[in-house]
C-alpha cells in the first residue's frame, strides 16, 4: 500500500503527493470539512485489493476533507487567486512553455532526430502545436469538461483510451499526470481555480485515506492547523485578514453575521477580542489602534471599521492625514437606506432625516422590527452633543 494522498474534483485527478499533503492546498479546507468513517464495502478492494475478512485487525477507515467547488473557489479568490489572475498566469506560462519546447525542437532536429527518435520528435511538434494553435484558458477549461464527460484519465495513469481519436488538445491535456497540462506554473493554486471553474458543480476531495491507513496521519490530528503552521510567511498573513472593530457588540454581530452570511470564508477573519485584552472601546480608541498597526508595520491584512455616524467620522478625518500602506484598510459601515428619513428627536422636537454618517451604529443595520418599540414606530435618535471637528451633532 502506497503512502499518498490525492486532491481531486468530481472524478478528475488534480495531483498526488508522496507521505504528506500540500499545505497551500490544504489549508484551503476547514476541519469541519473533514469526512472519515469504515471504508464502504464496494470501495474495499479498491483500497487494499483484497476481501474485507482478508484483512482483520488492521485499519479500515477513509479519511478526506470535501468542499464544493464554489467553495473552494471563493477562498481561493479571497486569497487573491482570482480567474482574471489566474488567466494571465495561465497566458504566462504558456508562453515561455512555447519558447522551451520550440528550442527543444530546433535541438532536435539539428542532431537529426528523425531519424534517432522519431516518436519523441513528433510529440514535441505536436505539443508545440498544442501550444501555438489550440491552448488557451477557456480552451483548457472546455477540454477538463470533455475529459470528464468522456471519462478519461492521464495517459500516465493507465488510460487505456484510444486517444488518436480525440483532438490534439485532449491528447495534451491527458499526457500529463498532474494538473492536466496547466503550462509552466510554479503554484498550482492557479490551475486549481480554473479547474474551479470549469467543473463548479463537483466537490474537490483532499483524500488522505492512504496516509491514515499508512499511520503517517492519526483521526485525531490537527491537520489543517498542521497546513496552516507549515505554509510560507507570506501564505500565513494572506490567509487571516485582522478586523478591528469599535466595540465588543460590534465584534460579537460581525461574527455571527459572517457565519450566516458568508460561511466559506468565515475562518478567515480574525476579530479583535475586547474582554480577553480588555481594550478601551469607541471610535477614538480605534483610530489609535489604527495608528499604532501603521507605526509598526503590521504585515497582516487589516481591516477597521468604524460606526456610520459622527465620531466614526471624526476620527477618520484625523487619521486622514496618515500615510496607509496598501495592507491596511480603514472604512465606515456603508450609507444605510433606512437611516436616509430616519426619526429625530432634538431641538426642534421629532423630524425625520438622513442621518447617514451622523447616527448609524451597527444596531441600526440589524433590521427595522429591532428598532422598533411597542407601538411599531422606529425609535427615534436622541441628538446629544456638537463635535465641532466635522460641524454636526
Amino acid at each position: 500500500m502506497g503512502s499518498w494522498c490525492d486532491l481531486r474534483i468530481g472524478k478528475l485527478e488534480f495531483d498526488s503527493w508522496k507521505e504528506e499533503p500540500l499545505p497551500i492546498l490544504m489549508s484551503l479546507f476547514t476541519e469541519s470539512e473533514r469526512r472519515s468513517g469504515p471504508i464502504p464495502p464496494e470501495r474495499w478492494t479498491e483500497f487494499f485489493g483484497v476481501e474485507p475478512d482478508d484483512l482483520k485487525g488492521e485499519r479500515s477507515d477513509f479519511l478526506e476533507y470535501v468542499a464544493p467547488a464554489r467553495t473552494i473557489a471563493e477562498r481561493l479568490d479571497f486569497l487573491g487567486f482570482t480567474t482574471d489572475l489566474s488567466r494571465r498566469a495561465f497566458e504566462v506560462g504558456r508562453r515561455s512553455q512555447l519558447q522551451d519546447q520550440r528550442n527543444t525542437l530546433a535541438n532536435l532536429i539539428s542532431f537529426g532526430a528523425s531519424e534517432s527518435n522519431p516518436g519523441y520528435l513528433a510529440a514535441v511538434t505536436s505539443e508545440v502545436s498544442v501550444l501555438e494553435n489550440d491552448l488557451s484558458p477557456e480552451s483548457w477549461i472546455d477540454g477538463l469538461r470533455a475529459i470528464r464527460d468522456r471519462s478519461l484519465v492521464s495517459t500516465q495513469r493507465g488510460n487505456s483510451a484510444p486517444m488518436f481519436n480525440y483532438p490534439p488538445l485532449l491528447q495534451y491535456m491527458v499526457r500529463y499526470s498532474t494538473e492536466f497540462g496547466f503550462p509552466g506554473c510554479l503554484d498550482p493554486r492557479f490551475a486549481l481555480r480554473l479547474m474551479t471553474e470549469a467543473l463548479e458543480t463537483e466537490d474537490v476531495v483532499y483524500d488522505l485515506s492512504y496516509l491514515y491507513l499508512g499511520e503517517y496521519v492519526d483521526l485525531t490530528d490537527p491537520i489543517i492547523e498542521i497546513a496552516i503552521s507549515l505554509l510560507s510567511h507570506e501564505d500565513r498573513i494572506a490567509r487571516r485578514v485582522v478586523v478591528l472593530t469599535e466595540g465588543s457588540t460590534d465584534t460579537w454581530v460581525l461574527q455571527r453575521s459572517m457565519r450566516l452570511l458568508v460561511p466559506d470564508i468565515a475562518d478567515f477573519f480574525s476579530f479583535m477580542d475586547f474582554e480577553g485584552a480588555r481594550v478601551e472601546g469607541g471610535a477614538a480608541a480605534l483610530a489609535s489602534i489604527v495608528k499604532a498597526f501603521v507605526a509598526t508595520g503590521i504585515e497582516n491584512r487589516v481591516l477597521a471599521l468604524f460606526d456610520n455616524d459622527t465620531a466614526g467620522l471624526a476620527a477618520l478625518r484625523r487619521l486622514g492625514s496618515i500615510k496607509f500602506p496598501k495592507n491596511i484598510l480603514a472604512l465606515q459601515y456603508p450609507p444605510l437606506w433606512l437611516a436616509s428619513d430616519y426619526p429625530t428627536l432634538g431641538p426642534n422636537g421629532l423630524t425625520s432625516m438622513d442621518v447617514n454618517r451622523m447616527a448609524c451604529s451597527l444596531e441600526l443595520y440589524l433590521g427595522i422590527d429591532v428598532l422598533k418599540n411597542e407601538d411599531s414606530n422606529l425609535l427615534p435618535i436622541h441628538w446629544r452633543a456638537f463635535d465641532s471637528s466635522v460641524g454636526q451633532y
